[in-house]
């Protein structure tokens, strides 16, 4: 290009194609809309000043074909040659990503301005690859203007994203709202010790009464020796509040632990300040002076798992080039990177997704479809040109941001959409669920999924008549349930328990002792290292395969209610099988992590779980001509539990269940019957009421959807079968893309198109393990997400490699025991 001795007098500008942008205009220029590059790569990257879109040197010559627009803002930064004195990385102090003390996450522009010098330029395609340098107050007003409007306003990127969030959203809780406080005890702003015992940390005060208690002990020893919950066994007073985390926040809100026993969880408690005025604290004098728990939990798990897990405790290798590019961690997003980097280690995801010429591209209208996100994450993780060791030599990778591919594959749903944790065994299912839509829009008949769906067959048996029934349905995960009877070192985690057990007692006596006579005694007991029960990956698969009791099953044969006998089978071997581990159970109302290791896992045969269909000497139940109970489902409830994290089905059948009375009574039902080998199951097909023509769904409302991504016809139906609710009907749109065509011609009055026979891959059930996803932290709302992948690192050399985020790592100790979410490959 040239860029020497312009006389911007002599050029030309089109100013039709010359636009001023505003505050409110979305303007990227952080990263190039079709690939990574950003403006700290090698040519920066080129704004239009008409669409205010993005574009690489690579791609701004497409752009320019596809739309004729021929003026870019040219952005590139270039590092200054002044060494920056660079800060080592602290361990991190909360259990949160990409917030101070958290899991650290580096910010693009954090410190640009010192690190790197800005050069700007304008380009001008027509007619000679032109190069401006800026600033040059020769260019015509209405571009000087456009290109003020670029510098100035913030970009769509930074826009887009949502306030980092710390930890667990807290939800108000009844116990505060109806708080009853008595007794008119004050309390001090500092110099609290245990009204039961010497501890002076990790106190709690009691909200009700003012009670001063420590809080409990941990597995190994440390804590308190649990006075504070005591407390409330005795009082039933549940709510307190941890002294030394009071304060306001940065925005003079007030801010502290509050946890209420009842419910055994983290609160929040909208009255604080009025609740601790009644006590005599002033939440403005008041200072963090101890850790949160979230801190506490992190101490912990860095103790252990996450040292395991990151294998942080070994010099491992980085790895780059072609696959072995990270992914940036933009705010807890670890549950995507993992389910991402995974995918995309298989062969054939790679062949469907990796288009280097992004065909898919064909104009800004398809830059948030999820075909393009998909080509663009590939580039990025399998080119290489984002992971090169000669610019890393004495630091990690950057990695890649998947900033926009969030946006597209989270838009309309209630928890992806969101900077929370979330669970990466939903984001899987809900990825693939992404993929069978979109393969749908475009009718294509060689699906991606098809890799991992498997034909599963359910065997119902009647328990009196012997007569049995057998379902079909398409799945893509196995979730294994953990028997930890049958843990291999059974006797010596049983042992340990009762060692706990017994220590816990001696010290609680020695406590007490010392209380009475009023001076220390020593409380000193031998602490054990923590043993976990080892349940080798057969059993969960035995476990799996045993039959379950099925109460109030209706038998065809009898006509009435009876009991069950069912037992679940895969009638197909998928080519890639993904076995989840329920290490995450409901314990009564709360979510808990079960803390085992699963051994044995690298090799599974499932043979023996192969379904055959009706046997020579079985009976089928006959066809039940018992007529099919009208389902309704209100879906607003339904969306308020899948916000909760119940999973959708559950969800679905809380509802029903509960007679949509509301989202308290489903979730009620949904916890109560949790162990329902059913719970999870989709409720039965049935027919829901037509809408009355005058009912007829407004222009306004179609349009709602239709900005969400739905076609209008689609909106229409899904707003006739919810009453013209616009919620329910994004929901219910959400839910019934598989049933889309029966329902459109049914609106036409035309004939049902006869719905196609699912097709499955199939073949041996012998697996070997390719890769695993590990969870760190104590629910699958917090913590963090890693995978392990078995990649090839050349000359046909198989090794096992860490992706930790942006962090790509040679695996030296793969902790193959401490899986979630385990991906195994058919053998050949």
């Amino acid at each position: 290009m040239s860029q020497s001795h312009v006389d911007v007098s002599s050029l030309k500008f089109d100013f039709s194609r010359i636009n001023i942008p505003t505050s409110h205009t979305p303007i990227h220029k952080e990263e190039c809309c079709l690939s990574f590059d950003s403006p700290k790569s090698e040519g920066g990257i080129n704004v239009c000043l008409n669409t205010f879109l993005a574009f690489s040197p690579k791609y701004t010559r497409r752009h320019h074909q596809l739309t004729g627009n021929t003026v870019f803002l040219n952005i590139k930064k270039i590092k200054k040659e002044k060494p920056i004195e660079e800060k080592s990385e602290d361990q991190p102090t909360k259990m949160a990503i990409g917030v101070e003390g958290g899991f650290q996450i580096k910010e693009e522009e954090e410190n640009d301005e010192k690190l790197y010098d800005e050069l700007l330029s304008l380009v001008l395609l027509e007619p000679n690859n032109v190069v401006i340098p800026l600033p040059n107050n020769d260019l015509p007003e209405k571009v000087k203007l456009s290109i003020k409007g670029i510098l100035e306003n913030q970009s769509a990127e930074r826009k887009q994203e949502v306030l980092k969030w710390e930890g667990e959203e807290l939800t108000e809780s009844k116990h505060t709202m109806e708080l009853k406080q008595i007794g008119n005890i004050k309390v001090p702003a500092h110099g609290w010790k245990c009204a039961e015992c010497d501890i002076t940390d990790n106190l709690w005060l009691n909200l009700s009464d003012g009670h001063i208690g420590c809080g409990r002990k941990f597995w190994d020893g440390t804590g308190g020796n649990n006075h504070a919950v005591e407390h409330y066994q005795k009082t039933g007073f549940p709510v307190c509040v941890k002294l030394g985390t009071i304060q306001l926040d940065d925005n003079g809100e007030p801010k502290a632990d509050v946890y209420s026993y009842a419910e055994d969880k983290m609160v929040k408690d909208s009255k604080l300040v009025e609740h601790l005025e009644y006590f005599g604290i002033n939440i403005r004098e008041m200072k963090k002076t101890t850790k949160t728990m979230a801190e506490m939990e992190l101490d912990q798990n860095l103790n252990f798992d996450f040292t395991r897990i990151q294998e942080s405790d070994k010099h491992l290798q980085p790895m780059y080039g072609p696959g072995f590019t990270g992914l940036k961690n933009i705010g807890n997003s670890c549950y995507l990177a993992s389910v991402m980097q995974t995918l995309f280690s298989f062969p054939e995801v790679q062949e469907r997704y990796h288009d280097k010429e992004l065909s898919c591209y064909t104009g800004s209208s398809s830059l948030d479809t999820f075909s393009l996100q998909m080509a663009k994450l590939a580039n990025g993780l399998l080119s290489g040109d984002y992971s090169k060791s000669e610019e890393h030599v004495d630091s990690f990778q950057e990695g890649i941001p998947p900033r926009s591919f969030k946006n597209v594959v989270g838009k309309g749903h209630p928890e992806f959409s969101t900077m929370r944790q979330q669970d990466a065994v939903e984001f899987y299912q809900h990825l693939l669920q992404l993929i069978e839509r979109e393969d749908k829009r475009i009718n294509c008949t060689d699906s991606v999924n098809s890799i991992f769906n498997y034909n599963v067959e359910e065997r119902i048996e009647c328990s009196e008549t012997s007569k049995v029934k057998y379902t079909y349905r398409k799945d893509n995960l196995i979730s294994l349930p953990v028997p930890l009877s049958e843990a291999t070192n059974k006797a010596e985690y049983e042992e340990f328990c009762k060692q706990e057990k017994e220590r816990e007692r001696i010290e609680k006596e020695l406590k007490l002792a010392e209380n009475i006579n009023s001076k220390p005694l020593s409380t000193s007991t031998e602490k054990k290292q923590q043993i976990r029960p080892m349940i080798p990956m057969s059993k969960c698969i035995e476990a799996f395969a045993e039959t379950e009791p099925v109460d109030h099953f209706y038998s065809s044969a009898l006509g009435r209610n009876t009991i069950g006998l069912k037992q679940t089978s895969l009638a197909t071997f998928p080519q890639y099988l993904a076995v989840q581990v329920r290490k995450f159970i409901l314990d009564g109302w709360v979510p808990k992590k079960l803390d085992v290791f699963i051994t044995d896992a690298e090799e599974i045969d499932i043979t023996h779980l192969r379904g055959t269909g009706l046997k020579p000497n079985e009976q089928e139940l006959p066809s039940d001509e018992k007529k099919t109970e009208s389902i309704f489902v209100d879906m607003q409830i339904v969306q308020s539990l899948v916000e909760m994290g119940i999973p959708e089905n559950r969800a679905k059948r809380g509802a029903w269940k509960s007679n949509n009375k509301g989202v308290n009574e489903a979730m009620e039902w949904v916890f109560e019957h949790c162990d329902d080998p059913e719970i999870d199951n989709p409720l039965p097909e049935a027919k829901q009421e037509k809408s009355s023509s005058g009912n007829a769904p407004s222009a306004d409302a179609i349009e709602s959807l239709a900005n969400l991504g739905f076609p209008s016809t689609h909106a229409v139906v899904a707003l006739k079968q919810t009453q013209n609710n616009i919620e329910r009907a994004a929901e219910w749109l959400f839910s019934h893309m598989d049933d889309m065509d029966s329902y459109l011609n049914e609106a036409s009055n035309e004939k049902p198109a006869e719905k196609k026979e699912e097709e499955y891959l199939d073949g041996s059930g012998k697996y070997e393990l390719v890769g695993f996803i590990s969870h760190m932290g104590s629910n699958t709302s917090c913590g963090h997400y890693v995978c392990h992948l078995k990649k090839d690192v050349g000359n046909g050399e198989k090794r096992w490699v860490l992706f930790n985020d942006s962090k790509v790592l040679q695996s030296e100790n793969t902790p193959f025991d401490m899986g979630y979410l385990y991906f195994y490959k058919r053998k050949n």
